[in-house]
């Protein structure tokens, strides 16, 4: 039921002037004045405050600021902890937008999010609370041991969470499907939680954390893998967990320099490195795992075999196609512009597959002015957008020579059907394709 709007409450508002916050940004980097030095924690939403109070009146020794842009809502928050008698809590009656205005780096120490508007059109994806951008932005204001808690009975709006938790390269620490049936389970209930719990609803909770330090997560801005929240061993630890200990690291190195020399050919101007695979199909797998995020599309040509819509189910993408032919029976560089600028206007990541023999089959052939047009369109892109182009073209001489050392965020992958090998920008790029290739090789 829709909360009534209530008469006089600019009046009512008065008599708690001194828990009211009214200009949140003008706090920025001073809220621990207020807190009189207590760790701070946040709720944004926090709806007619049996949660926060509850949580106040339990934890005295944190300070809580309570978030709500409905007005008529908040009052009855405020009630509720004025009736508890309790200091330690503030209100911001606005709805919050960009965190980081309000709140400095690291001034966080948790943040709650409870029964957030699942808002269930599609186009409202990035206004929901747990859209990927937003998650990366609560974990800059939170301390490095900070974390994000959050709860819902919309099961579509929590496994959608999920994979946006790790497409944002986070970790979940805590994951429950069923949280009343966890007798064990530290739990406030909301006055929602109670409602819907109480006809059957199950509710859903997850705590997010950090998956690397905040030191870790500057140096990770030029990486160009999508980790999606997977701690990756070395190689060697990879080695002794398949069983493969026992192979050197010259032999390691004299088969990788073998499988470059099959895929790449001679000489390159790149840094590369290359790791065995299993058909076409486990190329593009290990690419998807490696170089999208979980939601992400994958841009095809129209005329593409199945196997790459395939794998881009198993591993929970999906498939935009660019139409391949253009109306003069030459390759369509128009409608692949257009479809690359479509998908990066929503993915930080964007992985692209080409394979000219299935071109050739469709009775065209990539010429070098194609692979140019190719080329163009990928170094007209937004430099802070990441893209793999994973080409089956080994052998091709006009191709490789296009794609050795693209700008820095573009990272051509090259195979020939039993290996893969990146040409990288960087030694690092380089030994990150071969870190997350082996790993999705080993154990994807």
């Amino acid at each position: 039921m829709r909360q009534r709007k209530i008469k006089n409450l600019e009046s009512k508002y008065e008599n708690y002037a001194d828990m009211i916050v009214y200009e949140p940004a003008s706090m920025r980097g001073r809220w621990s004045e207020l807190a009189g030095g207590r760790p701070i924690y946040l709720e944004i939403g926090c709806g007619k405050g049996k949660f926060i109070s509850e949580l106040a009146a339990r934890e005295p020794e944190h300070f809580f600021v309570a978030v709500e842009g409905n007005r008529s809502v908040m009052l009855r928050a405020l009630e509720k902890v004025r009736g508890k008698n309790l200091t330690n809590v503030a209100f911001a009656p606005e709805f919050v937008d960009v965190l980081t205005d309000w709140f400095a780096d690291g001034e966080v120490a948790g943040i709650y999010l409870n029964f957030s508007d699942p808002l269930p059109k599609n186009y409202w994806y990035k206004r929901r609370l747990t859209y990927r951008e937003r998650l990366k932005t609560y974990f800059r204001v939170l301390a490095d041991d900070g974390i994000v808690t959050f709860k819902t009975d919309n099961t579509g709006l929590f496994e959608w969470s999920v994979q946006e938790i790790q497409a944002a390269d986070l970790r979940i620490l805590d994951i429950t499907r069923d949280l009343h049936a966890d007798e064990d389970a530290d739990n406030i209930e909301t006055e929602y939680e109670a409602k819907f719990s109480g006809i059957g609803e199950t509710i859903k909770r997850v705590v997010i954390g950090r998956r690397v330090s905040r030191a870790e997560e500057e140096e990770m801005i030029t990486s160009l893998a999508a980790y999606n929240g997977r701690d990756i061993p070395d190689i060697k630890e990879m080695l002794k967990a398949s069983g493969k200990a026992d192979v050197s690291q010259a032999d390691m190195k004299r088969e990788e320099e073998a499988l470059a020399v099959s895929v790449l050919g001679g000489e390159v101007k790149s840094y590369t490195a290359a790791v065995s695979v299993n058909g076409a199909a486990g190329a593009a797998s290990n690419a998807i795992a490696n170089y999208s995020c979980p939601g992400d599309r994958i841009l095809l040509a129209d005329r593409h075999a199945k196997m790459y819509d395939f794998a881009a189910i198993q591993n929970g993408r999906s498939v935009e196609t660019f139409e391949l032919i253009g109306e003069d029976g030459t390759f369509n560089a128009e409608d692949f512009a257009y479809k690359v600028r479509k998908l990066l206007k929503n993915q930080e990541h964007l992985l692209i597959i080409l394979n000219p023999q299935e071109i050739k089959d469709a009775g065209l052939s990539l010429t070098a002015d194609d692979w140019y047009e190719v080329k163009a369109v990928l170094n007209d892109t937004d430099e802070n957008k990441k893209i793999a182009l994973l080409a089956e073209c080994a052998g091709d001489k006009n191709a490789l020579a296009v794609l050795d050392k693209l700008r820095a965020n573009i990272l051509p992958i090259v195979s020939d059907g039993s290996a893969i090998a990146c040409l990288a920008y960087t030694p690092e790029t380089a030994e990150e394709f071969r870190k997350v290739s082996t790993f999705a090789a080993l154990f994807g």
